[in-house]
């Protein structure tokens, strides 16, 4: 079952994530890359099973909601980041106005507090610091912060994770000291999503392309456990699929391999191609000009080489991924920073993840028959891969494209031409005695290339060891060496016409390893030498982007008014004296409107304190002064237009003026006595 957890702030909230912020916090609260704060599900996963536990659920019940430590079988209860109401457009809005300044967007919803430890009645020397809190108003809509997270469960849950929720009242910091008071409810699901009918030939090959997008951050653990891969491989694909089916041909459809759970690799959301990039491909170690940057093509420049041309020193690309079109792209990966609670006390760890927002493509291929089976495990428009399935990583939103038959993709090959085979998925081979090599020749045979064929020097093999993690057995699988993604052969061809393009060779092609893809004319593979990032439609609002330009004004208005203030000098106390300016003060606080104002300041009888508030604050220059500090801002013609002046608004910034230069005056004339 799929619902929606709704959280409303009661108070303001700090959901400490173990660091701080330059030298200025010493705690800071969770936001995410743009600056929006934000609920880690870790966190409510947690304030969650201590309120199932104070209602009185039983161990079992506990145990099949939030999981077991060292259990085979993950918890019911799958939950989300909570994210603020309407995030997704929030970051469309950012990104079309370009603001990528998270911390301009974090003073917009947070605020900072100062504390100290007491002593005896008094703050205790060397304790003060300060904390970020996540405010209990929404800059937005003025009204209670309101924070919501997918959440899943077994339906048989439904009432007990309708009464926890119910209960959960306090999260994150100083929850026992006025903070983080929250009211929770679950709310229905607005998400749908259908995957379209398909009637598939039991005879026929299908290939089943699909896209997943990072919901939430990913963590895949590579050989050192507390770093991430940079692509999903298709290990996890079938172990998140297995989990989902409840057939009787469990062997036949998982364990057998006659299904292939491709990797899934780094795109974008219209779900370009990008493969591992071939070991040809380098940048210059020392650019000079412009032109020497980007990604080069080995191939290419060693044949100008020949021809006697000077060529720059390079640096081969061992990580990343290339489309020939789009360029060169590398997977964002971001630290994460947790506590741990262990029989010690608490520990401080941090782990590398792939970041969320982030669009991955891969495949599943199989016979009609068993893809009969495997397409509608995708029904639901979720999937899971990783650490932490059921709380704060692994979710993606699957975004599937039509089954289509498999066809060969012949090439034909003309004598002399440069072609080259690459790794396009790590390689398991075999020798003749059935141990594992990577052997270079073992590689060549692989392929179908003769042993004769003339293979050139930018021919590139890298290896590694590969191991795994069986859960059902909890125990580590076997280690077994590998040809790297990337790796390449480069030979010259003979005229001949190749059936595949895309080959499978090697063991356990079922699990994302073996895939080798032809490029027949390799010397022109060149990339660009940007990295293009996805481009999102234009935001339907601009509530968002329209508060932090507000603010931006604000700050230019009271900078302004300090300055215009400290010219004048009201220290000397010749222009007006404390009781005139708290006059003038009270009279700006309670003017509806300039009009108002104007109208209190021409009721002053002295005609030389009325003279001189005509000529600080009269309307001519009030208005010149909002018009220059508006100039150029989205605000402009609602403030100086006449025909699309926002009276309202203009006047909320000529009191903000006012008041501020008064105020600076009254405490400069307050410091001269």
């Amino acid at each position: 079952m799929k619902k929606i957890l709704e959280i409303k702030l009661l108070s303001d909230l700090c959901v400490g994530v173990g660091k701080h912020f330059a030298a200025t916090i010493d705690l800071d609260t969770a936001t995410d890359k743009y600056g929006i704060p934000y609920i880690p599900s870790r966190r409510l996963k947690g304030c969650m099973r201590e309120v199932a536990q104070m209602i009185g659920i039983s161990a079992e019940k506990i145990d099949a909601i939030f999981g077991k430590s060292g259990s085979e079988k993950p918890g019911s209860l799958c939950l989300n980041d909570a994210r603020i109401e309407n995030y997704t457009s929030a970051v469309q809005e950012l990104e079309t106005a370009e603001i990528i300044n998270p911390a301009v967007v974090t003073e917009l919803f947070c605020s900072v507090r100062g504390e100290t430890a007491v002593e005896k009645d008094t703050a205790k020397k060397g304790t003060l610091r300060f904390i970020r809190v996540v405010n209990k108003v929404s800059p937005i809509d003025l009204q209670p912060m309101k924070f919501v997270a997918e959440i899943e469960f077994d339906d048989s849950l439904e009432t007990d994770i309708t009464n926890i929720c119910n209960g959960l009242r306090n999260i994150g910091y100083h929850r026992n000291r006025g903070l983080g008071a929250v009211s929770c409810r679950l709310i229905e699901s607005k998400e749908s999503f259908e995957l379209n009918d398909f009637e598939f030939e039991d005879d026929e090959e299908y290939e089943f392309i699909y896209l997943a997008e990072l919901q939430n951050d990913i963590m895949l653990p590579s050989n050192d456990a507390n770093n991430t891969l940079d692509f999903v491989p298709g290990t996890a694909v079938m172990g998140a699929l297995a989990s989902k089916y409840n057939g009787s041909d469990f062997n036949d459809v998982f364990l057998s391999g006659k299904v292939r759970f491709g990797n899934l690799y780094i795109s974008d959301k219209n779900g370009t191609d990008y493969i591992p990039t071939p070991r040809f491909l380098a940048k210059i170690k020392v650019p000079v000009s412009n032109s020497d940057k980007g990604v080069k093509n080995l191939i290419a420049d060693n044949d100008k080489r020949v021809l006697g041309e000077d060529i720059p020193q390079y640096k081969v690309l061992k990580k990343g991924y290339v489309n020939s079109v789009h360029g060169y792209k590398k997977p964002k990966v971001k630290v994460v920073y947790h506590n741990a609670v262990c029989e010690g006390g608490e520990g401080l760890y941090t782990q590398h993840c792939l970041c969320s927002g982030q669009f991955f493509k891969g495949s599943v291929t199989a016979s009609g028959s068993l893809m009969k089976k495997i397409y509608p495990l995708f029904a639901s428009g979720t999937i899971s891969f990783g650490r932490s399935k059921t709380a704060q990583y692994a979710r993606c939103k699957i975004h599937p494209q039509i089954p289509v038959k498999c066809s060969a993709d012949t090439v034909a090959l003309s004598a002399g031409q440069t072609a080259a085979y690459v790794c396009e998925s790590d390689v398991v081979l075999t020798n003749e005695a059935g141990v594992f090599t990577t052997d270079i020749s073992a590689l060549i045979a692989g392929v179908g290339l003769p042993s004769e064929i003339k293979i050139r020097k930018e021919t590139s093999i890298a290896t590694k060891t590969v191991s795994g993690y069986n859960a059902k057995w909890n125990l580590k699988k076997p280690q077994f060496p590998v040809i790297c993604a990337g790796s390449v052969i480069v030979f010259v061809t003979e005229e001949v016409e190749i059936k595949n393009a895309v080959m499978y060779i090697g063991e356990k092609t079922n699990e994302g390893f073996g895939k080798v893809r032809l490029l027949p004319d390799a010397a022109k593979f060149a990339t660009d030498s940007f990295e293009p990032e996805d481009n999102l439609a234009s935001a339907s609002g601009d509530l968002l982007v329209s508060k932090i330009e507000m603010r931006k004004l604000d700050d230019r208005i009271i900078e302004k008014a300090i300055c215009n203030c400290q010219e004048l000098g009201f220290e000397k106390r010749t222009v007006l004296n404390s009781s005139q300016v708290g006059r003038l003060l009270l009279m700006c606080k309670q003017s509806v409107d300039y009009s108002d104002f104007e109208s209190r300041v021409n009721s002053i009888k002295t005609d030389s304190v009325r003279d001189t508030a005509e000529k600080l604050l009269g309307k001519s220059k009030i208005e010149l002064i909002i018009h220059e500090i508006s100039e150029g801002t989205c605000f402009e013609e609602m403030l100086t237009d006449s025909s699309n002046r926002d009276e309202a608004l203009v006047w909320s910034k000529q009191k903000k003026y006012i008041l501020t230069f008064l105020t600076v005056a009254k405490y400069r004339l307050k410091e001269a006595k």
